[in-house]
């Protein structure tokens, strides 16, 4: 992330970029924008002893990421197939619970719209953020640690990557406490076999991926760029995904 300069020389802030993907889109390849974000430095694929790592401190993985992972962010994408983004070849079926993710809202009883089945839930994919932590009813597969990678939108320097990603650093442990422009990539997962896009809030969703994805994308716009809830709020931040914003269980926006 280099520094800008407008017109007159003077250096731009930095401006805030979240890269929001759907886990087996095949319309805008899921590839596509997962590459777009590493190229904004927000999927990390060097480690620190790469050769390569002095010269590209934009592109390097701290320590704290790689041992949430035990690898880069970029290969635990590629490990998981989500680059990749073919459910067919069914590398991640779902578990025996998978079931539609229909809630009882009244109403809501046409399982039929909320793909599962035999076939859906052999084919499942990966589910690298798992924003629904287990409210969604696919049984679908999900790493103990959720990706949910931003970083601050600054040019970094060899020996910075720990502030860097404090964003991403500081969610794990206490909730990021906003203070920067933010660059970051989502990759949300709304069906087991993937989809192009999100749909409208849907209170028939046991889990309202509408609802969630407009709120959080919302709140992000609404902070210039500087929190995404899902950072600052690690343990509540599901309060999104509810429909009604009058609900006891809906999100109270700072």
């Amino acid at each position: 992330m280099k520094a800008r300069f407008d017109e007159n020389g003077r250096v731009v802030p930095p401006a805030g970029v979240l890269t929001l993907n759907t886990v087996g889109d095949m319309n805008v390849p899921v590839n596509t924008g997962i590459a777009a974000a590493r190229i904004h430095g927000a999927i990390p694929f060097l480690r620190p002893e790469n050769v390569l790592a002095p010269d590209y401190p934009d592109y390097v993985a701290p320590d704290g990421l790689l041992s949430l992972y035990g690898m880069t962010p970029n290969k635990f994408l590629l490990t998981n197939h989500v680059i990749e983004g073919i459910a067919w070849l069914g590398r991640h079926p779902a578990g025996a619970g998978c079931a539609p993710d229909v809630s009882g809202f009244p109403g809501c009883t046409d399982a039929a719209t909320y793909p599962s089945g035999s076939k859906v839930c052999a084919n499942a994919l990966f589910d690298p953020e798992d924003l629904a932590e287990g409210k969604m009813l696919y049984a679908h597969q999900r790493p103990a640690v959720p990706l949910r990678l931003a970083r601050l939108a600054k040019a970094g320097a060899s020996g910075e990557e720990k502030t860097v990603w404090a964003p991403r650093l500081d969610a794990q442990k206490t909730g990021w406490r906003p203070s920067g422009t933010l660059a970051g990539v989502l990759t949300a997962y709304i069906v087991p076999q993937g989809v192009h896009g999100f749909d409208p809030p849907d209170p028939c969703k046991n889990f309202d991926t509408g609802s969630y994805l407009t709120n959080v994308l919302a709140h992000y716009f609404a902070t210039e760029g500087t929190d995404l809830y899902y950072l600052s709020h690690p343990n509540e931040h599901r309060c999104a995904a509810v429909t009604d914003p009058k609900a006891a269980t809906a999100c109270t926006w700072p």
